[in-house]
């Protein structure tokens, strides 16, 4: 296992470090005029995110570790630019899980190499699965309607009821409606 390389946080210099592996860490002054580091705890926002707060002039920040993380070994990016967690795993805040992304590069990676956020859907009519779409958006594209609204309000969608189902049943349906089996 690698040593833990342990930098300050900026704008923090002398009162807060970061590691590659996502610990946050107050620097402490001894009596002896030593520094100790003392590992903060952090919390799970209800984004999913770990934050950890810093304190400055008796004033508490709220920061989510990815950030800290990103700012203090990938470098200040441009302002509108977002990290993104490389493997989804949003407590994951190692260096090597995090890059700088746009935020339709985020969008796009959560949603197709992740498949997160997409809610396959499926029309039924009585009882038969009759179409299949990876997203409500494919299936409003099609029919030039809202899904989701129908979904929602429990309305049929031409003619048949519209649900949503777990990705890896639209990828068999698919491959079943393909073979004529449904």
């Amino acid at each position: 296992m690698s040593k833990e390389i342990i930098k300050p946080v900026p704008g923090y210099e002398g009162r807060y470090g970061v590691s590659d592996q996502g610990n946050v860490y107050r620097y402490r002054k001894m009596k002896d005029g030593t520094i100790l580091m003392v590992k903060k705890k952090h919390f799970l926002s209800g984004s999913g995110y770990f934050t950890s707060i810093l304190c400055v002039n008796s004033k508490e920040i709220y920061i989510n570790v990815h950030q800290l993380v990103a700012q203090t070994f990938l470098g200040k990016p441009h302002p509108k630019m977002q990290v993104n967690h490389i493997n989804g795993i949003k407590t994951d805040n190692r260096v090597c899980n995090l890059e700088w992304v746009t935020p339709s590069e985020n969008i796009r990676h959560s949603r197709y190499t992740l498949h997160q956020t997409i809610k396959p859907v499926a029309l039924v009519h009585n009882g038969r699965v009759k179409h299949v779409f990876p997203s409500a958006m494919e299936c409003d594209r099609k029919f030039e309607a809202n899904v989701r609204d129908h979904i929602r309000k429990g309305y049929n969608f031409h003619g048949c009821v519209p649900i949503f189902i777990p990705y890896r049943l639209y990828e068999v349906w698919k491959k079943m409606l393909e073979d004529g089996l449904l």
